[in-house]
């Protein structure tokens, strides 16, 4: 995931719903603080699927 942030000039931020209530519920990558990137939302259902909200 911090590969493709970077290859794609963006922060992905994904939503883990098996950690809901816990620490590692949202991940960032890549995992350093950089406010000038644009944030993609993605949603995993477990770590092979990956769902991308729309509006």
């Amino acid at each position: 995931m911090c590969l493709l942030g970077y290859s794609l000039g963006v922060r992905i931020r994904v939503l883990r719903l098996i950690y809901f209530n816990k620490v590692d519920f949202e991940a960032f990558y890549p995992p350093e603080d950089k406010d000038d990137l644009p944030v993609v939302t993605l949603i995993s259902e477990d770590d092979r699927h990956y769902n991308i909200p729309v509006e």
